[in-house]
């Protein structure tokens, strides 16, 4: 973000560990940071308190905000469980995703997170913008975030995207849920 506004982030930033996001907040409400990275909810309570938001990390980072992962043991001694995990993760993603459920879904929210209506209302709609349509991703967020774990452990040599990527069983359930 700071490199898409024009700044170097290792010269024109001071980074400050806060330990959490609530914490980050408090810290910007008390002064003593100018800025913070916060995440959904606290980025909507801080507009709340009059702070402007500068951008938003998912329209500039390229990586992979979650998914589902199992051993390949897994995989291969029961691929019909597999399956049927995947199949509800993209029920549960279309089922958040379609407008009419929102009077659903948000009560939830309001109740599993503590929080008011409006903020339950923004978060969902937040989160629901970062869903892969059909499961999959960018093979170059999966690189990215393969890079950095190798980087950040100081891992020699290169990792293969099939290492730690199959959508093998992912395309099956698509097919299977399109008849």
């Amino acid at each position: 973000m700071t490199k898409a506004a024009g700044m170097n982030p290792d010269q024109d930033l001071v980074y400050v560990a806060s330990g959490s996001t609530a914490n980050a907040l408090a810290a910007l409400q008390g002064g003593a940071v100018a800025g913070a990275l916060l995440s959904i909810p606290f980025n909507f309570k801080a507009e709340e308190l009059g702070y402007h938001s500068l951008g938003n990390v998912a329209d500039h980072l390229r990586t992979v905000l979650s998914g589902l992962g199992t051993a390949d043991t897994r995989i291969k001694s029961n691929p019909a469980q597999v399956k049927r995990v995947i199949r509800a993760a993209l029920r549960g993603i279309d089922f958040a995703r379609d407008p009419s459920n929102q009077d659903k879904i948000i009560p939830f929210i309001m109740e599993d997170f503590q929080l008011d209506r409006k903020t339950a209302e923004a978060s969902l709609r937040e989160i629901v913008k970062n869903y892969s349509k059909d499961g999959m991703t960018t093979d170059d967020a999966v690189r990215g975030d393969i890079d950095f774990v190798r980087e950040q452990n100081k891992l020699k040599g290169p990792v293969a995207l099939g290492q730690v990527l199959d959508y093998a069983l992912l395309k099956e359930v698509l097919a299977e849920m399109k008849k």
